[in-house]
C-alpha cells in the first residue's frame, strides 16, 4: 500500500500495484482510486468542538504503512491502528484502533509519543 497524509482530508490509501488509469489519452494526469482512513480529517481549531470521531482521534501528525496496516499518532498524545481494506466498504467503514499498551501506568509519569518506525 502507498499512502500520505492530507491536512484536512486525513490519510489516504491505495494499492501500489495497480495500474494507473488515465484520465484521457491526451491528458497528463493519472487516475487512481483511493480510500481515507476515518477520523483523520481533523485540524485543530479555536472554537469549541462537539465530540465526534475526529476530535476523539485528534490531528494526525506522522503515520507509517505496512502491508496491511496504517499505524499513526496524533497530536493528542495517541496512538493508532487502522488495518487496511481496499476497496473501503461504502457503508459504515471501520474505526481505527487506539493502541493504549504503550501509555504508562502511573499518572505521575510524563509521556510523550514522539516518532514511528
Amino acid at each position: 500500500m502507498a499512502s500520505m497524509y492530507i491536512a484536512g482530508t486525513g490519510i489516504i490509501y491505495w494499492p501500489d500495484n495497480l495500474p494507473f488509469r488515465s484520465a484521457s489519452e491526451d491528458a497528463d494526469a493519472l487516475l487512481v482510486d483511493t480510500a481515507t482512513i476515518p477520523g483523520t480529517s481533523f485540524l485543530r481549531s479555536t472554537a469549541h468542538e462537539e465530540e465526534t470521531l475526529q476530535s476523539r482521534i485528534g490531528q494526525v501528525a506522522n503515520h507509517i504503512a505496512l502491508e496491511n496496516y496504517i499505524i499513526f499518532t496524533t497530536k493528542l498524545n495517541k496512538v493508532f491502528l487502522y488495518r487496511l481494506e481496499f476497496p473501503l466498504p461504502d457503508l459504515d467503514p471501520p474505526e481505527p484502533i487506539e493502541l493504549t499498551a504503550f501509555y504508562p501506568t502511573t499518572t505521575n509519569t510524563p509521556f510523550e509519543v514522539r516518532d514511528l518506525q
